[in-house]
């Protein structure tokens, strides 16, 4: 139980940290407020409060296919989320910024929370396995603070001694990670098709372990991926970084103009 509950928390817990932590930083780097961050939380435990409260419901839909469906949806929009929050950052549009994040964070808590609530929910009520449970908690949250403390100064000094803008392109890999997780359940419906792996890194770095769980949370890390999600996921890298190479490129020959006029 106590094993089980820690885990839980780096599977389903370190996804909501780590979009915390990006989002905070690329909004200290704006220099704005956090009204969106208190909006945000609160509608993402009320989210998944009322995610676990129909569940039941959702996955009896669409032919017993409705909460597979409701989380790649979920994944989807969490990933056109971010690029429009990355968009908005680009072109110092703070107003789409604030509300692209908000609803960002209570996506990701919805998502990520529900299953946690679920499984608490359903320990709860056993005495024996109360104690465990309660440390559990208390070292999945001691764990995902310490990783959240680390990777926020880690980018924050990145940021402004390396390279500016490294959260945000990591807030793109994160981005393109929940698309991964969106494409295993589409192919676990059969609405994508089944492919054998191209690889196996396993032996490199397990899923299970507890880097796996990171670099999964962080990158979509997937052990062994198919062809199409191998797809999927560079276009999703790819596209984004093309289309704001072109876009400075762009800027860049109509600085020039401006400068000869």
């Amino acid at each position: 139980m106590l094993i089980n509950t820690v885990i839980l928390f780096l599977r389903d817990g370190l996804p909501i940290f780590l979009m915390l932590v990006l989002l905070l930083l690329i909004n200290n780097q704006l220099a704005l407020g956090r009204q969106w961050l208190y909006g945000g939380i609160a509608g993402g435990i009320a989210g998944s409060i009322l995610l676990v409260s129909q569940v039941d419901v959702v996955a009896s839909t669409l032919e017993g296919t409705g909460l597979e469906w409701f989380y790649s949806l979920g994944y989807i929009f969490i990933y056109l989320g971010i690029l429009l929050a990355l968009y908005a950052q680009y072109t110092r549009h703070t107003r789409l910024w604030s509300a692209l994040t908000g609803l960002l964070l209570l996506a990701v808590l919805t998502l990520h929370s529900s299953n946690f609530l679920v499984y608490i929910t359903g320990y709860w009520s056993q005495s024996n396995t109360l104690k465990p449970q309660l440390i559990g908690i208390v070292l999945g949250l001691g764990i995902l603070l310490s990783i959240s403390i680390l990777v926020f100064f880690a980018l924050e000094f990145s940021d402004r001694q390396l390279y500016a803008f490294t959260s945000s392109w990591l807030t793109l890999f994160f981005g393109a990670g929940q698309l991964l997780q969106a494409s295993k359940l589409l192919l676990q419906i059969d609405m994508l098709p089944g492919q054998s792996p191209l690889w196996d890194s396993n032996h490199l770095l397990d899923e299970s372990s507890g880097m796996g769980h990171f670099f999964t949370a962080l990158f979509g890390y997937d052990a062994s991926p198919s062809f199409i999600q191998v797809s999927i996921y560079l276009a999703a890298v790819i596209l984004p970084i093309s289309y704001l190479l072109l876009a400075e490129a762009n800027k860049r020959k109509v600085n020039q103009k401006e400068e000869l006029l």
